[in-house]
C-alpha cells in the first residue's frame, strides 16, 4: 500500500522540477532589457566620424572651415583615387526632439555618400560659424553641436520644448559644408553622449536629467 504513495510523490517531485526548468530559462521575454537603464553621460567634448550611405564612401570631406570650428582629428585616412575631385558631401535632412524617462535626445538624420565629421561640446554663448552672430538659444546651458562634410537641402525651423533637458534647438547651414546646431539645456551643464547609428544613418545626442 506504500507504493502508490512513493510514486506519488516521485511524481509531484517532476512536476517541481519542470516548473523551475521552465522560470530559469535565459531566453525568456521577462528579463531586463538593459538598454533601457543605460543612462551614463558626461560633460566632456566629444568628437567623431561616420560613414554615410551605401555603399561607403571612405576618405576626408573636402570643407573650409570657419575660424571658431576646429576638424576633429579623428578622420578616416582617404583611400588611393584621384586627388583632385572632392570626396561626395552628405545631407542632414532633418532634426528631431524627442522626451524619454531619464533623456532627451535630439536626432540629426542624414542621406546620401560621405564621410561626416562631428564635434559635439558645451560652449558659454551661441556664437554661429562663418557670420559670428550669436544666436539666441536660451537654456541654463549650451551644447554646440558641429556637422563637417555636409549640405543641407532645406532650412531647419527651430524646436522648442517644454518638457524633458532640452529647452531648444537651433540649427542652421553655416557654410556650403557645415551644418551647426545649439541646443538649450534646462538644467545645468547636464550629461550627455553621442552615438551613430545606421540604416537609418543618424547622429544621437542624448542629455541626461542630473543625477542620471
Amino acid at each position: 500500500m506504500r507504493r502508490p504513495r512513493l510514486i506519488t510523490l516521485c511524481s509531484s517531485l517532476v512536476c517541481v522540477a519542470a516548473l523551475v526548468g521552465c522560470q530559469s530559462n535565459p531566453g525568456s521575454s521577462n528579463a531586463p532589457n538593459s538598454s533601457a537603464v543605460d543612462n551614463s553621460g558626461d560633460a566632456a567634448t566629444q568628437t567623431g566620424t561616420v560613414q554615410v550611405g551605401n555603399p561607403r564612401i571612405a576618405g576626408s570631406p573636402s570643407i573650409t572651415l570657419p575660424p571658431n570650428i576646429t576638424l576633429p582629428p579623428v578622420i578616416t585616412p582617404s583611400i588611393d583615387t584621384d586627388t583632385n575631385s572632392p570626396s561626395p558631401l552628405a545631407e542632414v535632412t532633418g532634426v528631431t526632439t524627442e522626451h524619454l524617462f531619464d533623456r532627451s535626445r535630439v536626432t540629426y538624420q542624414f542621406d546620401g555618400n560621405g564621410t561626416v565629421a562631428w564635434k559635439v561640446e558645451y560652449v558659454s554663448e551661441a556664437v554661429r560659424g562663418g557670420d559670428s552672430k550669436v544666436v539666441d538659444v536660451g537654456g541654463q546651458s549650451i551644447i554646440q553641436v558641429d556637422i563637417m562634410g555636409v549640405t543641407a537641402p532645406q532650412p531647419f525651423p527651430p524646436i522648442n520644448a517644454q518638457d524633458g533637458t532640452v529647452m531648444a534647438v537651433e540649427t542652421a547651414s553655416v557654410s556650403s559644408s557645415i551644418v551647426q546646431s545649439f541646443i538649450g539645456t534646462a538644467t545645468s551643464r547636464p550629461g550627455f553622449r553621442v552615438t551613430e547609428t545606421e540604416s537609418p544613418d543618424q547622429l544621437v545626442v542624448d542629455i541626461f536629467f542630473a543625477g542620471g
